[in-house]
C-alpha cells in the first residue's frame, strides 16, 4: 500500500513539475489579440437591440494588435495607432493618435465608440473583451456597444 502511495506521489509531482515548466503562452489574451483584424459591426444604441451598423460594400477598417501593446490601423479615409494593455477581459486604450480627413459614416462610428468608451477615472477607453471564437472578438463597452472584430 505505502509503495503503490509513493508512485501516484510521484507521478502527481512529475504532472505538476511539468505544468509549471511549460512556457506555452499560445492561450495567453495577448496572444489571442495578436494580428491583423477587421471590424465588422459596429453597435450604436445603448439598447441591447439596437441598430448595429456595418461597413459599406468594399469598406474595411483594419486594426493590427503587436504583442509589445501598440497597435495600428486604418479606416477608408484615415490612419490611427496607439498603445493599449490587457489585464484578463480588459483591453485598454492609453493612446490613440489619429490623421483627421472627414471620414465616412462607419469609420465615423469607430472614432465616436473609441471616444465613448473612454473612460474618465481611467483616462483611458475600455473594453472588455470577449472572444467568441479564435476569429471573432466582441469589444463591449458602455454596458451594451460593441464593436464586433474578425481575423483576417
Amino acid at each position: 500500500m505505502i509503495n503503490k502511495f509513493f508512485y501516484v506521489a510521484f507521478a502527481l509531482l512529475g504532472c505538476t513539475i511539468l505544468l509549471a515548466c511549460n512556457n506555452d503562452d499560445s492561450d495567453s489574451i495577448e496572444n489571442r489579440l495578436t494580428g491583423q483584424w477587421s471590424i465588422v459591426a459596429i453597435s450604436i444604441s445603448d439598447s441591447p437591440i439596437g441598430p448595429v451598423i456595418e461597413p459599406e460594400d468594399g469598406e474595411v477598417i483594419s486594426v493590427t494588435f503587436m504583442k509589445n501593446g501598440e497597435f495600428s490601423g486604418n479606416t477608408s479615409i484615415n490612419s490611427f495607432g496607439g498603445r493599449g494593455t490587457t489585464n484578463n477581459d480588459t483591453l485598454r486604450i492609453n493612446e490613440l493618435v489619429s490623421t483627421d480627413a472627414l471620414d465616412t459614416f462607419f469609420g465615423q462610428a469607430f472614432y465616436d465608440a473609441m471616444s465613448e468608451s473612454n473612460n474618465e477615472n481611467q483616462q483611458a477607453s475600455v473594453f472588455t473583451m470577449i472572444f467568441v471564437d479564435e476569429n471573432t472578438l466582441n469589444l463591449i463597452y458602455n454596458e451594451f456597444k460593441f464593436l464586433s472584430l474578425e481575423r483576417m
